[in-house]
């Protein structure tokens, strides 16, 4: 019971992300959404901003492509909601 306690205690106090899957929208927009699963309350943390950001530039890296923003949004932690980070973006020509 004891190794329990210490078990759940443990995965509460470790801040993780959740992943979303990149989800095609139009003929070359996409949205991708990450929640940050950190207790508490407060916006998301940066590194979670980052990893978006970095997946929607992976994602489009394989057309020899870069992701362009076409809109994001962020919502804050509160009592029994995560906070998280939404980006819809598109995959454009190198440098543009």
């Amino acid at each position: 019971m004891k190794q329990i306690l210490v078990l759940t205690v443990a995965l509460m106090l470790s801040a993780c992300a959740v992943g979303g899957h990149i989800i095609q929208l139009d003929t070359n927009s996409y949205t991708l959404t990450e929640v940050d699963m950190k207790l508490g309350f407060g916006p998301v943390r940066s590194g979670i901003v980052d990893d978006v950001y970095k997946q929607a530039n992976d994602y489009c890296a394989k057309v020899n492509k870069e992701a362009k923003r076409l809109s994001h949004s962020q919502k804050d932690a509160a009592i029994g909601s995560p906070a998280s980070f939404t980006l819809e973006f598109t995959c454009v020509e190198i440098g543009n």
